[in-house]
């Protein structure tokens, strides 16, 4: 079929160019070409008619070459494609010089496929070669191949290695020792262990470079006991320690310890540390103030109050860094209290005035006086005078005599007048009788009778006790009618009784009695020492019966 559309094409040709030469359309007998063709179809053995158009005007052009109108020709999309792609055709027909479809190639040409490169050789396409993993492989392995196949310049798998050699097997190096393949070598899981220990063997073989086991070390050594090393402190073994928990507790705790013992290099127990210390308490802090551990302080609600009111105060006490207690201050003001003013003079609060009922009193009186307190301006009690003046007391006035105040006088009842009537016969003890004396030229002046009675009278602010009003008595002698009867005695010892009396009045702590002896020349009664001090000398009184008058009037 392609030769005789070969043939057609080349006879619509040759009539074209006739045709173009002759200038009208040729007949069959006019072209010899025309003549000879169905014999040389006829010999190409393609039974093919050929119907030569009677007016060429009807047919069509093509590609070059003329489409006889009614027939048909064969066109193709392009001209080449790639090999292994198909040429795309469509058949046009002519009718009436127009020709159908529109692929405008008469003929279309398959490329030649390309070949691919591998490794440096050209593979051609649809061609294949096998091809390496690797080049070579470690002793015992196998090689790993694929088969590539080339089409149309793409080759197929990816392993790119055109041959591949199993190598030889490997050595092994143990602690820079070569170990052939095969060999096997000792080796110790450590270069050494602790006195008592066991060095752990294995052997290692070697095949093809892989050493097997772990064990590291070529040889081993049993150590001696090894020391512990605490806290910078050499322990040798067997030797025990004390270690403690922590190096420092608070105040109040206890340092907790335990002992290690050191075996070879292991020190039994956990504790961490050589030495314990218990911290020292806290001190307080108080207003500024350090508080020691133990030590109280004086604290305050407040820092101050009105006067008159109470500071109210506790005291705090520091325990380890704690106060007790809450009040804030360390000091309390109470306040200035108010002074008082008594008579123009300030007294300070707190202080005493001395204050008298009146400014002046008349003796006997005394200043009344009392102690005034200044309280908070309050002034206690009621006198309101700073100061007394006691007047100065009277004088008396005694028979035209001035008696001071406090001065005594001595006064009589009488001034001694003379009465005749014996004392026997008349109790009148101031009538002076005259009494027979047995010895008249003795000193007992037992003639003479005292018979004035005297006082002393004092005066007190003008006023005189007592009430004698004489400033003198005179004794007066009589004659006794009777020497020998005790009258004189009677009277004497009345006398006696009454000076006696006076005398202690005047000197009641005197055991001297000055009195007698003033006395002496009036009472004539003795002029001996036992009158001075008669208690002394009893024996020496002599009174008209010397041993007896003491006795009687106990002088």
């Amino acid at each position: 079929m392609t030769i005789a559309r070969c043939l057609i094409c080349a006879f619509t040709s040759l009539l074209i160019f006739s045709c173009q030469n002759s200038g009208n359309s040729p007949s069959v007998e006019e072209v010899p070409a025309l003549k000879d063709f169905n014999a040389i179809a006829r010999s190409l053995a393609v039974s093919t008619t050929f119907i030569i158009p009677t007016d060429l005007n009807e047919n069509c052009a093509f590609d070059n070459s003329v489409v006889i109108n009614g027939t048909s020709v064969t066109a193709y999309q392009n001209s080449s494609v790639d090999a292994g792609s198909i040429c795309v055709s469509e058949q046009r027909t002519c009718t009436s010089g127009i020709l159908s479809g529109s692929y405008n190639y008469s003929s279309c040409q398959i490329g030649q496929a390309a070949s691919c490169l591998f490794n440096g050789e050209t593979i051609l396409s649809g061609d294949s070669v096998t091809a390496y993993t690797t080049a070579n492989v470690a002793a015992g392995t196998a090689c790993s191949s694929e088969v590539r196949t080339c089409n149309n310049g793409v080759l197929s798998g990816s392993n790119q290695f055109a041959s591949c050699t199993v190598d030889a097997p490997a050595a092994c190096l143990f602690n820079g020792q070569t170990i052939a393949d095969g060999a096997s070598v000792p080796a110790y899981l450590n270069s050494s262990v602790p006195n008592g220990g066991d060095c752990l063997l294995e052997y290692r073989t070697c095949t093809n470079g892989l050493l097997s086991g772990t064990n590291q070390y070529a040889s081993c050594s049993v150590e001696a006991p090894q020391s512990c090393l605490f806290n910078g402190q050499n322990v040798a073994s067997g030797e025990v320690i004390t270690a403690y928990l922590n190096s420092a507790v608070s105040y109040g705790s206890t340092c907790i310890s335990e002992p290690r013992r050191c075996t070879d290099a292991v020190l039994d127990g956990s504790y961490q540390y050589a030495s314990c210390v218990v911290d020292a308490p806290a001190a307080c802090l108080f207003n500024g103030q350090t508080i020691t551990d133990g030590q109280t302080v004086m604290a305050y609600s407040n820092s101050s109050v009105d006067y008159g009111q109470t500071c109210g105060a506790e005291t705090r006490f520091c325990d380890n860094g704690h106060l007790s207690g809450s009040f804030d201050f360390a000091s309390c003001d109470q306040g200035q209290p108010a002074s008082c003013l008594f008579n123009g003079i300030t007294v300070p609060s707190g202080s005493r005035v001395t204050a008298f009922a009146s400014s002046a009193v008349s003796s006997p009186n005394l200043c009344q006086s009392e102690e005034r307190s200044c309280d908070n301006g309050i002034l206690s009690g009621s006198n309101n005078y700073a100061s007394c003046v006691e007047n100065a007391p009277a004088s008396c006035l005694f028979n035209g005599r001035t008696i001071l105040d406090g001065q005594t006088v001595v006064a009589y009842q009488n001034a001694g007048q003379a009465d005749n009537n014996h004392p026997k016969k008349k109790n009148n003890v101031n009538a002076n009788k005259k009494d027979k004396d047995k010895n008249p030229d003795d000193d007992d002046d037992d003639d003479k009778i005292n018979l004035c009675t005297a006082e002393n009278r004092t005066c007190h602010n003008g006023v005189l006790s007592g009430s004698f009003v004489y400033s003198n008595c005179q004794n007066k002698k009589y004659d006794d009618e009777d020497p020998d009867d005790d009258d004189t005695i009677k009277i004497c010892k009345l006398v006696v009784e009454i000076k006696h009396k006076e005398h202690y009045e005047q000197h009641p702590n005197n055991g001297l009695h000055l009195g007698w002896l003033k006395y002496k020349e009036r009472f004539n009664c003795g002029k001996h020492k036992g009158w001075v001090n008669h208690k002394n000398n009893d024996e020496k009184h002599d009174c008209s019966k010397p041993s007896d008058w003491h006795k009687r009037f106990k002088l």
